[in-house]
């Protein structure tokens, strides 16, 4: 037998996982935990007007490069941001080789799966940040 107010504080904890996992789904950027290759990526923009990232596949480039681009295009630096910090509104492009691999990566990456109008959001650009 549970203790009294156990089921009610189990509740609880359910919607307060939900709440969390919500923000989660449509802030990407506010928990981004970069690993350290992403960081020195992150931080070089300090010293260098151009960056470069080569690396094997599937090992986290287009999210690194989505990650950095949100920040810069929202604004939301974490507190310990090494890199460059632009002041003020930018004006930013993202492209591909086709329109496709920009749909399919790029959009992804960015703004959350294309065919799903409820992902709006859920990729590295937060859904409070986005217009219409």
């Amino acid at each position: 037998m549970l203790p009294e107010g156990a089921l009610d504080a189990m509740r609880e904890l359910e919607e307060l996982q939900a709440a969390l996992d919500e923000r989660q789904q449509y802030n990407k950027l506010a928990y981004f935990e970069p690993y350290p290759w992403q960081r020195t990526l992150l931080s070089s923009s300090r010293e260098n007007a151009q960056t470069l990232l080569m690396a094997a596949n599937r090992v986290g480039k287009s999210y690194s490069g989505a990650m950095n681009l949100a920040y810069h295009a929202t604004g939301l630096y974490p507190d310990d941001w090494q890199g460059h910090k632009w002041l003020g509104p930018i004006n930013c492009w993202a492209a591909g080789v086709s329109a496709e691999s920009t749909r399919d990566i790029l959009q992804n990456e960015l703004l959350g799966t294309p065919e799903n109008p409820e992902a709006l959001g859920t990729g590295a650009i937060p859904q409070h940040c986005i217009g219409e």
